[in-house]
């Protein structure tokens, strides 16, 4: 396919970012009811808030949402306009966010390299191959499909062009 290519995020990434979204909302959400709650039972003679209860939940969420953002960044770049290849499942075990495998593919420069990494589609088995994406100037910059919170649109899908 020529780049860039069209890329929508997956059904696995909209879970998965409402999921982080609706828990990060959920948290600010307790800890502002909190500090109400608080305040309200401790009535004006109350002591001053101290200030590491305010830090750790502001200070999560300003840590979460970029590296969230930049991941999410990463992958569609490289999804649209990163190199394609196909890589072999070498190796496939069970982990507690879901099945992981590893596999290894050969750069046209003759780099070899191995990654491991989730497999989303929960379908892969050693032997198969699996769609890569990598940047050609650094190859260590991959991602196998099935890892991703993206998808490539096929040409024919007309869900794409409708804005879905």
């Amino acid at each position: 396919m020529p780049r860039p290519r069209p890329v929508r995020m997956s059904r696995r990434g909209k879970m998965t970012a409402a999921v982080v979204s609706v828990a990060l909302l959920f948290a600010v959400g307790a800890f502002t009811a909190s500090l109400f709650a608080q305040k309200a039972a401790a009535g004006r003679n109350a002591a001053p808030t101290p200030f590491l209860n305010f830090v750790l939940p502001v200070g999560m969420v300003l840590v979460i949402v970029p590296i969230m953002l930049r991941t999410l960044g990463q992958q569609k770049l490289l999804l649209a306009e990163g190199e394609m290849t196909t890589a072999r499942v070498t190796k496939k075990w069970a982990a507690r966010n879901g099945p992981n495998i590893r596999y290894e593919f050969t750069t046209p420069l003759g780099e070899h390299f191995s990654r491991s990494a989730s497999d989303g589609s929960r379908q892969l088995s050693v032997g198969m191959n699996v769609p890569l994406f990598y940047d050609s100037q650094r190859p260590k910059k991959q991602l196998a499909l099935c890892a991703s919170f993206y998808e490539v649109v096929t040409p024919g899908e007309d869900s794409y062009l409708k804005g879905s």
